[in-house]
């Protein structure tokens, strides 16, 4: 088994092996983003079998006291902070947030991202790796 970094000649591959599984397009990275910070592939005999690209992105964190002011104004509050955390990250060049929110806020909270402009995943919530 040869484990290696990508090379440009292997997309073509990785191209047919995405097709095949019949993924979605937004699960074929694009190697040139320089966001993917680790691309790496298993060859079996000579060609590649598996890859895997590790992407930058940020995950939010907020906290709010829900005691200060009223709720209107903790709201505008929040559109301003988002505005200006999402123009701080782009100026890192970051393109996407991921936000986890605990299942008991979901219901009260989501809509209030979606306001933000967070969209809930349609695959469900996202598995995590805590290293």
């Amino acid at each position: 088994m040869i484990i290696r970094p990508y090379l440009d000649t292997d997309f073509g591959q990785l191209e047919r092996i995405h097709r095949n599984n019949e993924l979605p397009s937004v699960c074929l990275p694009d190697p040139g983003n320089p966001l993917f910070f680790v691309r790496q592939v298993i060859e079996h005999e000579g060609t590649p079998a598996l890859a895997a690209f590790l992407k930058l992105t940020c995950e939010p964190f907020l906290l709010v006291d829900h005691t200060v002011a009223t709720p209107e104004w903790r709201w505008q509050a929040l559109k301003a902070l988002n505005d200006t955390v999402t123009t701080s990250a782009r100026t890192y060049g970051l393109e996407d947030m991921t936000a986890w929110v605990p299942p008991g806020l979901r219901k009260s909270f989501g809509g209030r991202l979606e306001e933000l402009g967070f969209k809930e995943s349609p695959w469900g919530l996202p598995f995590s790796k805590v290293m």
